[in-house]
């Protein structure tokens, strides 16, 4: 069986359909990420955080499980959803058009207030850029990318999208209220924008801003790289891993290393790309310490863990690979801040 771009489509057509707050994944009962088959896929389901006997990696490098819900006319074999039928901006658009916006938000006091918390400095929160993106004013920040990049552009850029209402249509950006983390490339472009959401319900509390539930572009998914992470991989040689936008910047400025953050367990292999490229003498791997659970869902931390380490090794990298207690902090971040507030060296 092979799959065409209509078949995997969004917006409407026949193929793969997204998790969402409707439809949940019955798998991991998540709002997000997974897919849920439709059609001639009806039983068959794509999720991202269960692991089962089926594992395959899209062509974003994402990892996912294949999981069969007993349905007699599910098919053998699944193809990789195709999810690049809209055309992207292209990275130098889209940091013209996110750092527009930017400058057009303001940081909130309790989003402050929340960063210093986890252990940034008033610098590294202005440097960072974070912002609050609240409900309103959605259809004058589309006007903010327009007049940075153009009408035809602006469609192409991630968030951007079509609201109708009573007879009226007009541009909009989407995106859950919250906490806005910019995400940035190797060159210190910011490529995408994640939100941490202020409302949080079941499933992750980091998404994207995109477009890709309405017909529009999707967002990039890339490992955030923090500004002046690449200067110190330059002079030391040695580049850690982690998970998270947020945190691999939290780390940067609690530790003296380059950290880089995957958006997510699933993403390693775009991870072991960059390590590839950049060459570095060492490569530290310091994923959230809830690999060690047992907890089944658990799994794809744990073995998204020992395929970057793997296949790490397996090309010559000389590979550490870190771990803590669990009741020391989950992420790296976490147990960062905990060897500091208690006196112990983290750097």
């Amino acid at each position: 069986m092979s799959a065409s771009k209509e078949n995997f489509a969004i917006g409407g057509r026949t193929g793969w359909l997204d998790a969402s707050r409707s439809r949940r994944c019955p798998v991991c009962e998540s709002d997000s990420w997974c897919q849920i088959g439709a059609g001639a896929h009806a039983g068959t389901v794509l999720c991202k955080r269960v692991a089962s006997t089926r594992e395959k990696t899209n062509r974003d490098g994402v990892l996912y499980w294949v999981h069969a819900l007993g349905c007699a006319d599910v098919p053998k074999r699944i193809d990789v959803p195709e999810l690049r039928d809209v055309w992207t901006a292209p990275v130098e658009v889209r940091d013209q058009a996110y750092n527009a916006v930017l400058s057009a938000l303001r940081l909130s006091d309790v989003h402050r207030d929340n960063l210093r918390a986890r252990g940034l400095t008033d610098e590294a929160i202005r440097r960072g850029r974070y912002r609050s993106l609240a409900r309103e004013g959605r259809a004058e920040l589309a006007r903010v990318i327009e007049r940075a990049v153009g009408e035809q552009a602006m469609a192409a850029v991630p968030g951007i999208a079509r609201e109708e209402r009573d007879g009226r249509a007009w541009w909009t950006l989407r995106g859950a209220a919250g906490l806005v983390v910019p995400s940035r490339d190797l060159e210190g472009r910011i490529v995408a924008l994640k939100v941490r959401a202020d409302e949080h319900r079941e499933g992750s509390r980091y998404t994207a801003v995109s477009s890709r539930r309405f017909g529009g572009a999707s967002a990039a998914v890339n490992v955030h790289v923090p500004l002046g992470a690449r200067g110190r991989w330059e002079r030391k040689g040695v580049l850690w891993i982690t998970e998270g936008e947020l945190k691999a910047d939290v780390c940067s400025s609690l530790f003296s290393h380059a950290i880089v953050g995957m958006p997510g367990v699933a993403m390693w292999r775009a991870a072991l790309a960059m390590v590839e490229e950049i060459q570095p003498r060492r490569v530290v791997v310091a994923l959230d310490a809830d690999w060690q659970d047992t907890d089944p869902k658990k799994a794809p931390v744990r073995v998204a863990r020992e395929r970057l380490v793997e296949s790490l090794v397996s090309r010559g990298f000389d590979v550490h690979a870190i771990s803590w207690p669990l009741s020391e902090g989950k992420g790296l971040d976490d147990y960062l801040l905990r060897l500091r507030s208690e006196g112990r060296c983290a750097a």
